[in-house]
């Protein structure tokens, strides 16, 4: 005896939504969604989780305990001709991942543990990262060395200055051709830039004492991240969102310094933390004091969190600095110690 069985299919493409009431989800949107995704035949399944690249652990040495030390950042470094460089950071070195899935050191004898932020140089074909207790560094995959500072011509000196390396920076990103470095150890508030040498080309080995913007603060924050978004720099603090763009050059003598503008854009919501702030569709996604936010390019930040509020609320603030976003499937994921 044959029967006919119906089910209903319901079409969520939409994704989750935590932001808006129930009353006012759109039917492609669902409030509450699980780990799941179609399988090939229409059925449910697990989505897939993660895969192991390498049996072997990144750092060479263990621990006086017996267990080695974990991995505190990762980086993709893309060589000439598209060759791809898996690099990683455990304890005290930079390695980087072969065909046979053994690591091998780019670079030792960095800051215990510490988090390395990395920024790929486009003209350069070279990958730059600073960490904050170490200085500023380069690297092609392969080996890696610290910055050689530029040295100008005397012309250079008059008309634009000594090369300066801001001291200790913990935070890097490329926006207008030039590299920007900030969280200068006892100038945490400042944002730097390479200036450009006599014939006015930007030198990323270039900077000077007044290759600088400040961030005006009365609660003395100091700058958690760096974001280049539709072609604005936005940096951001504990509470504060602030963009800066190329403004009109002004000339003096013979040389045309960089000159850019910085526009308030929130004094609400602001990033806890560099690898928290990410790309989703077009949009900037960031976890703040209270909540994660999404900023469009126009207006303020909006809140998006609403409906795990608890969770945003039982966050480490202590560990705030380590929170760190990715983005999967066009979704955004955040960790936080708790």
């Amino acid at each position: 005896m044959s029967y006919r069985h119906r089910e209903q299919r319901n079409d969520f493409t939409g994704g989750y939504n935590s932001r808006d009431s129930v009353t006012h989800l759109q039917d492609i949107e669902s409030p509450d969604m699980q780990n799941v995704m179609p399988g090939k035949r229409g059925g449910l399944e697990p989505r897939s989780g993660y895969e192991r690249i390498s049996d072997n652990p990144v750092a060479s040495e263990p621990m006086d305990d017996g267990n080695y030390p974990p991995v505190t950042s990762i980086w993709e470094h893309v060589a000439p001709g598209g060759m791809r460089n898996l690099m990683a950071f455990a304890g005290r070195e930079l390695r980087t991942l072969n065909h046979e899935g053994e690591w091998r050191t780019v670079m030792g004898d960095l800051a215990w543990n510490s988090r390395l932020e990395f920024v790929a140089h486009p003209i350069l074909q070279k990958s730059l990262f600073v960490n904050g207790a170490n200085g500023y560094y380069e690297t092609d995959g392969r080996q890696a060395s610290a910055v050689a500072p530029y040295s100008p011509t005397d012309e250079e000196i008059t008309e634009i200055g000594e090369c300066v390396f801001p001291h200790l920076p913990k935070l890097i990103t490329y926006f207008a051709n030039r590299v920007w470095l900030a969280g200068e150890l006892g100038r945490r508030g400042r944002v730097y830039f390479n200036v450009d040498d006599i014939s006015g080309n930007s030198l990323y080995n270039y900077f000077t004492a007044w290759g600088w913007i400040g961030i005006p603060t009365v609660k003395g924050e100091e700058i958690t991240a760096l974001m280049p978004y539709q072609d604005v720099l936005y940096v951001f603090t504990d509470t504060t969102v602030r963009a800066i763009s190329t403004a009109e050059p002004i000339v003096i003598g013979d040389y045309t310094p960089p000159s850019f503008r910085m526009d308030l854009i929130s004094s609400n919501a602001g990033a806890v933390s560099q690898r928290s702030v990410q790309m989703v569709n077009d949009r900037l996604i960031f976890l703040s004091i209270d909540g994660v936010y999404m900023y469009d390019g126009s207006g303020s930040p909006f809140k998006v969190s609403q409906r795990i509020e608890p969770d945003i609320l039982a966050i480490d603030r202590e560990n705030w600095e380590h929170a760190c976003g990715s983005v999967w499937d066009r979704k955004y994921v955040v960790s936080a110690a708790r």
